[in-house]
């Protein structure tokens, strides 16, 4: 079986053609959320086995306080845990 190249996916695929016009493209959404996507062409492999490799990503703006690279990198992870798993680790 022949599969398609890119080029020939993109002249017949228009949702494909939207995708990947939206890389990058943010949007503004209520309450202090945006979301964010990103879509290209790669190469083809086990992982990616349709040729395009995206993320969609949901933000909220909040007021960070910096003080320092290994402060924000375990902050980032405390947040991660509570979304993930209901449960404060700076507080125990």
């Amino acid at each position: 079986m022949l599969v398609a190249s890119m080029t020939e996916r993109l002249a017949h695929d228009y949702g494909l053609e939207s995708l990947l016009a939206m890389d990058g493209v943010v949007f503004v959404l209520d309450h202090g959320h945006w979301s964010k996507i990103e879509a290209r062409v790669v190469v083809s492999n086990r992982h990616v086995p349709h040729g395009v490799r995206y993320l969609r990503t949901l933000h909220e703006v909040f007021e960070y306080q910096f003080e320092s690279a290994e402060k924000l990198l375990v902050d980032f992870c405390n947040d991660g845990y509570e979304m993930l798993f209901g449960v404060n680790r700076k507080k125990q």
